[in-house]
C-alpha cells in the first residue's frame, strides 16, 4: 500500500478478489482507512512456528506430526500438480515423498522463508520461497535439489495456526 493511504495496482494484483472489492469500495466512500493487509506480530510468530513445524516433520519422516499440522476438516496439499485432500491422501503423498528420499539413500532438509501474508476470509493466505537441500549418502556434497514457492491458506486452529490448504510451486 502506497504511504497515502492509497492501494496500488501491485496491492490489487496479490489481494483476493473479496479483499480488492472491500478496499476499492472503500475507498470509493471516502475513508481514510484501508482493511488491515497483514497480521500482527503475534500472528506472524504463530504462522512461522507453522512453517517451522511444516519442515521439521517433513525432514524428520514424522507423518503423524505433518497430518496434524493441517486443518482436520478438509486438508489439502497441491503438490508436484496432484491434488492430495483428506487425511489418507496426505499420508499417502507423504509416503510416497519419503519413498523416493529412501531410494536415493539422501538427506534432505527444507526451508520456508521469506513469507508474504494476505488476508483471506478467515484466515490468511501465504506465499513463501522454498528451497529443498539434499545430499546423497554416496558423498558427493550438497546440492540444492529444488527451488520454488508455497502458496498456503492457513486458519487459526484450538493450538495455533493449521494449513488449510498448502501448494508447492
Amino acid at each position: 500500500m502506497a504511504q497515502d493511504g492509497r492501494i496500488n495496482r501491485r496491492d490489487l494484483a496479490t489481494l483476493p478478489l473479496a479483499a480488492a472489492a472491500t478496499a476499492l469500495a472503500s475507498g470509493a466512500a471516502g475513508a481514510t482507512t484501508a482493511p488491515a493487509l497483514t497480521p500482527t506480530l503475534e500472528q506472524r510468530a504463530l504462522i512461522d512456528d507453522l512453517f517451522t513445524a511444516y519442515v521439521w516433520a517433513y525432514d524428520c519422516s514424522a507423518a503423524d506430526a505433518f497430518i496434524a499440522l493441517f486443518d482436520p476438516d478438509d486438508p489439502v496439499v497441491v503438490g508436484r500438480g496432484q491434488l492430495h485432500r483428506g487425511e489418507r491422501a496426505l499420508r499417502d503423498w507423504f509416503a510416497y515423498l519419503h519413498a523416493i528420499r529412501e531410494s536415493e539413500s539422501a538427506l534432505w532438509l527444507h526451508q520456508a522463508l521469506h513469507h508474504v501474508y494476505r488476508p483471506a476470509g478467515d484466515g490468511w493466505l501465504v506465499y513463501s520461497y522454498a528451497t529443498h537441500f539434499g545430499q546423497p549418502a554416496a558423498g558427493g556434497g550438497s546440492q540444492v535439489r529444488s527451488l520454488g514457492y508455497f502458496v498456503s491458506e492457513v486458519v487459526m486452529g484450538e493450538t495455533g495456526y493449521r494449513f488449510r490448504r498448502l501448494s508447492i510451486n
